[in-house]
């Protein structure tokens, strides 16, 4: 019988994984051999930053129809893209510096958006409003422009260095770096309300809004976890706390995602704070990066092929099936699912000892 422990193993193993359904939800969008990074999504448009032409260019990809297509063709490297609606924006380094420029999906018309001197780079975009960094101040700044109107206008240009900013409806956070603290501010583009988001004398980074709710990566613990604030009740709240480093984080309606990190594995994972249920996303053992987020689908840059590609995870969500995080103390998985599993199991070491002692040769 010491013959069959490995294939024993190895069946009992693969009916754990596909009763924990792992792995199920996820789909390759990019497997072109060179390199794609940085993925942004809005419906069922996923666009990124593509090396396939020996220099960096805007990409897309149709979820429903299966087709991909490129944005930019300048010689120069355009990288950092965001979407809203039929608007790709993007960072463009055809002048000497960076710019943020545009392109209309619809009508297939690429335009400029900034022309300032200085560097501009990692927009974001709501509606007709764009955002970015801008140094046009020897320091970094936040800008935004309108699109409809043709109207630029300075957002946050304090002495110190505010970067990454992020916009939904009314509301743009961004990092603010003063006096070797990094907290996340906000205003409220409509009543010119300055918003103190996070003020605290560790780290907070990477921040992420979507309706009345910021994301962002706090260090206030000793490693980089995930908080929330809601803007409306004025309430913070963790989101996740563990050990390794939980970086990137998105958010879309009440489902926040991001990058989980340690020396030797990189994960895509994500939380529903309507449910308090913690969502593995991906398990692939395999480098990632910068996860994104629509409606009920998840994008992120995927080191498994050998080098950087785009995949995707379509959740079951509202009613989509999660577990309890596996990096609990405890094992707190529904005593369903523990049962099924110890059901299932069972029946399959009771089906391989049986065909062992059929082929057992007869003394």
């Amino acid at each position: 019988m010491k013959m069959r422990i490995i294939p024993l193993i190895t069946v009992c193993t693969l009916t754990l994984c596909l009763l924990s359904g792992r792995g199920d939800c996820e789909f390759p969008i990019t497997t072109d051999p060179h390199d794609q990074r940085a993925p942004a999504i809005y419906g069922n448009i996923v666009v990124w930053t593509d090396r396939r032409n020996q220099n960096e260019d805007i990409y897309g990809y149709n979820l429903e129809t299966q087709e991909e297509f490129q944005i930019t063709t300048n010689g120069e490297d355009q990288y950092q893209p965001a979407i809203y609606g039929d608007i790709v924006v993007y960072t463009d380094s055809r002048n000497d510096n960076r710019d943020i420029y545009g392109y209309n999906l619809k009508t297939k018309r690429e335009f400029q958006i900034t022309v300032d001197i200085h560097n501009q780079w990692d927009p974001a975009i709501y509606e007709d409003i764009v955002v970015w960094t801008d140094e046009r101040h020897d320091s970094a700044d936040v800008y935004g422009y309108n699109l409809a109107t043709g109207e630029e206008f300075p957002i946050a240009t304090e002495p110190c260095a505010e970067w990454f900013p992020d916009i939904h409806n009314n509301i743009v956070v961004w990092l603010n770096m003063q006096d070797d603290r990094l907290d996340i501010y906000g205003v409220n583009l409509v009543t010119g309300e300055r918003l103190f988001i996070v003020e605290d004398t560790k780290m907070q980074i990477f921040p992420a809004i979507h309706n009345d709710i910021v994301v962002w990566s706090d260090y206030r613990n000793e490693s980089l976890d995930i908080w929330a604030y809601n803007l409306k009740t004025g309430r913070e709240f963790p989101i996740r706390e563990s050990t390794c480093l939980k970086m990137t984080p998105k958010i879309y309606g009440d489902c926040v995602v991001w990058l989980d990190w340690d020396v030797t594995n990189s994960q895509i994972s994500g939380y529903d704070i309507s449910t308090g249920r913690y969502i593995p996303i991906t398990r692939m053992p395999s480098d990632k990066r910068g996860p994104a987020i629509y409606e009920n689908v998840v994008v992120w840059e995927d080191n498994r092929q050998g080098n950087p590609d785009i995949f995707g995870c379509t959740l079951e969500f509202p009613d989509r099936k999660t577990v309890q995080d596996p990096s609990s103390v405890q094992d707190r998985r529904g005593s369903e699912e523990v049962f099924m599993i110890l059901i299932m199991t069972g029946l399959t070491i009771l089906a391989l000892m049986a065909i062992a002692q059929r082929r057992r040769p007869n003394r």
